[in-house]
């Protein structure tokens, strides 16, 4: 799909709304999903909201099973209060997770998030059924597998441990809670 011919599609569906448009991006860790939305947004002037600033999974590598890890990546709770606020067309506050400390610590600065018509929430788990009852519309983005692994090469320099340890929750998350039938549309990316 074209983005421009998305962007005329989320535009009508919006027109008719008294309230802000909801768009989840989602996909596996390295498929563009912050770049789309950052694109995505900026030919809507939406409020990009980051998953990541909602992260909840702890420091330290665990025994989770994929289950569990997937339930607890991320405070899918919060995520759906901000939305919930930003819906009424309220300003946000909130402390996102300090990912420099890394230590499990929010950041000390509130982040401020401004309500608008368009609202795009992005990251794995964005489209959890935690949140669809808010979501207008999810987007799965798909990049081939050996695509994927050369983006996450060449963002973290490594796969690590760490990442190798959060696949298994992805997977189960996407086979399992949001198989790609729950998104429309579903978006492949060439690279």
């Amino acid at each position: 799909m074209n983005i421009s011919k998305l962007v005329d599609e989320i535009f009508l569906t919006q027109k008719g709304l008294a309230r802000p448009y909801f768009i989840s991006v989602d996909g596996k860790s390295g498929v563009g999903k912050s770049t789309f939305a950052k694109v995505l947004g900026n030919s809507l002037s939406a409020t990009v909201i980051s998953g990541d600033d909602f992260y909840s999974g702890g420091v330290v590598l665990n025994a989770y099973n994929p289950k569990e890890l997937a339930d607890k990546c991320i405070d899918r709770r919060q995520i759906f209060l901000t939305l919930k606020e930003l819906k009424f067309m309220k300003k946000v506050f909130f402390n996102p997770f300090d990912w420099n400390r890394f230590d499990g610590s929010l950041e000390v600065n509130k982040k401020e998030v401004n309500p608008s018509n368009f609202v795009i929430v992005e990251g794995v788990y964005s489209n959890h059924t935690d949140l669809r009852s808010i979501i207008d519309l999810s987007i799965l983005l798909t990049i081939s597998e050996d695509e994927r692994k050369k983006r996450l090469l060449n963002r973290e320099g490594t796969i690590s441990d760490w990442c190798n340890y959060w696949s298994g929750g992805e997977d189960w998350y996407f086979e399992n809670i949001s198989p790609p039938d729950s998104f429309n549309p579903h978006l492949w990316i060439k690279s």
